[in-house]
């Protein structure tokens, strides 16, 4: 029983950690969902990186001075660790290229 306490106040304190956490990276960030997820994201109080490919930082313009712009292809595992190091949450919005 003392066993079951203490996994449930160790979920309680991981949950709440969560909760405290205040830095996001957005992997794929310059096209409409995530804006939406940088928007929202700001709004809500958290520090913010993206990353995108180069051609599309201009997309970003508006948060330029907001959040931490990583530009690079999002399956460079270099950028993407770059990207992420020090972040407590990783959300991803990416759509399949090259479908033409």
């Amino acid at each position: 029983m003392a066993k079951q306490r203490k996994k449930i106040v160790s979920l309680r304190n991981w949950i709440n950690q969560i909760r405290r956490s205040n830095e996001i990276c957005i992997i794929g960030a310059s096209g409409k969902l995530g804006r939406c997820m940088i928007e929202h994201a700001l709004d809500r109080g958290y520090e913010v990186s993206g990353v995108c490919q180069e051609r599309n930082m201009s997309k970003l313009d508006a948060f330029k001075r907001r959040i931490t712009l990583i530009p690079g292809a999002t399956n460079d595992r270099a950028v993407i660790e770059q990207a992420v190091a020090g972040c407590d949450g990783v959300l991803t919005a990416l759509v399949p290229g090259n479908q033409h």
